[in-house]
């Protein structure tokens, strides 16, 4: 062991589905720790799982923006996001079967062009 307390694979798991797939804030998903097992994990492990996950699951975004880039019609929209307690947006692109968020500080043409699907889509875009 390297440090004093370390977490499995289901801790990070768990802790990256609360806030990634529900969208519960990192505190909440603290609390549930500690309201389900007795131990509250830091908020810092909780970022560090997604994290972790965000770089996993990295070959499978680019597989689906790249599918959404070949699509023939593609729904974009974008939402308002609060990270860090600062507005941020939400921007998706999706079509029946694939969905690719991406968030990021504005609300511009440097929020789509960092998402990189828009740019480069030849068909009809739904808005």
């Amino acid at each position: 062991m390297k440090q004093t307390v370390q977490y499995g694979n289901g801790v990070k798991t768990w802790a990256s589905y609360f806030t990634n797939q529900h969208f519960i804030p990192i505190e909440r998903t603290t609390q549930i720790f500690e309201d389900l097992v007795g131990h509250r994990i830091s908020e810092a492990t909780v970022l560090s799982a997604c994290s972790e996950l965000s770089s996993q699951i990295s070959p499978a975004r680019d597989r689906v923006s790249a599918q959404l880039k070949q699509s023939k019609i593609v729904n974009f929209d974008e939402s308002g996001w609060s990270k860090k307690g600062k507005l941020h947006w939400c921007n998706k692109a999706s079509t029946d079967r694939l969905t690719y968020y991406n968030i990021h500080a504005s609300l511009c043409t440097d929020a789509i062009d960092d998402a990189g699907i828009l740019t480069e889509f030849g068909g009809y875009a739904v808005h």
